[in-house]
């Protein structure tokens, strides 16, 4: 992140904001990885991704602008 801001301040952009988001479990509470039998989002696509994020979130939004209509880093989670 330090790089980041760094570039930012260079480019004369905004600098990044940015928020911890709590680490996501599998359903033992294991670290959820690639080993989990995770595909990747070429894979998967990104249009179904959003929605899976989505109904994880139970948000009605299935596309970027609305899931970030909704997002409020305030309401994340604090625990794994």
């Amino acid at each position: 992140s330090p790089r980041q801001a760094y570039l930012a301040r260079v480019l004369n952009y905004p600098e990044p904001i940015y928020a911890h988001v709590p680490l996501v479990l599998n359903e033992d509470g294991a670290r959820l990885a690639k080993r989990d039998g995770a595909v990747t989002l070429t894979e998967i696509g990104v249009e179904r991704a959003l929605e899976q994020i989505s109904a994880s979130l139970g948000w009605p939004a299935l596309d970027l602008d609305g899931m970030l209509d909704r997002f409020d880093p305030a309401a994340l989670p604090r625990h794994p």
